[in-house]
């Protein structure tokens, strides 16, 4: 039921802006493979990107695309669906941020060049998986994607990404360490939570691998 009111509000939102160029955008992240595509009335393009990247970064990436390649077209009017609210958010609370990705920044800059030259360009969010052609073109083109591109990737995306690889190979490290007592208390990596006060999160600490005045008080002496 809900894909049906999904389907008729964008029915009736094409029907008000049928003098615009409709285009859809799409990004995709599964294990090993990061990739952004592109839905144009005549054709689709997709290109895979550095598998560190994060989605964010390839909904971005398919936005800029789009603009790029309409920048030398003759119409002036076009919306860009896509279904990444986090993309329109970032785009909309751009001047807030300290630290923006750099995308953002090359979209903003590219908006504005063409808004300079008369052009009409809107961005509009859209549901993912509710049956509507364009953005279902898109999403199954993205993931189909096989030409690589030779974008640079973020440094936070890289950041993210070497941090995963580090506690991977760590836990791998970790695993062979079976006969370590702490193993069995700890069996995983990744940090415990941390509490706000730090003499209650270091008696939490000894708690668990049983360093306590109770379990070693016998060296105190």
């Amino acid at each position: 039921m809900a894909d049906i009111i999904y389907q008729q509000i964008f029915i009736e939102h094409r029907q008000e802006y049928n003098d615009f160029i409709a285009m859809y955008t799409d990004g995709s992240k599964s294990d090993d493979n990061v990739s952004f595509a592109v839905v144009f009335p005549s054709t689709t393009f997709s290109f895979k990107l550095h598998s560190s990247c994060s989605v964010f970064t390839a909904e971005l990436a398919a936005v800029l695309f789009v603009l790029e390649q309409i920048s030398d077209c003759l119409e002036r009017k076009f919306i860009i669906y896509t279904d990444s609210l986090s993309v329109l958010e970032s785009l909309k609370s751009f001047y807030i941020h300290s630290h923006p990705h750099p995308l953002v920044l090359n979209v903003l800059h590219l908006l504005n060049k063409l808004a300079s030259r008369d052009f009409n360009i809107s961005l509009c969010w859209m549901p993912s998986h509710v049956g509507i052609v364009g953005n279902e073109e898109a999403a199954k083109a993205a993931k189909l994607a096989s030409t690589q591109t030779n974008s640079t990737v973020p440094l936070t995306d890289f950041k993210k990404y070497a941090k995963v690889l580090f506690y991977s190979n760590w836990q791998i490290q970790w695993d062979t360490e079976t006969e370590n007592k702490l193993y069995a208390v700890k069996p995983h990596v990744q940090p415990w939570p941390s509490l706000m006060i730090r003499k209650a999160d270091t008696l939490l600490t000894r708690l668990r691998v049983g360093h306590t005045r109770y379990t070693h008080r016998h060296l105190l002496f």
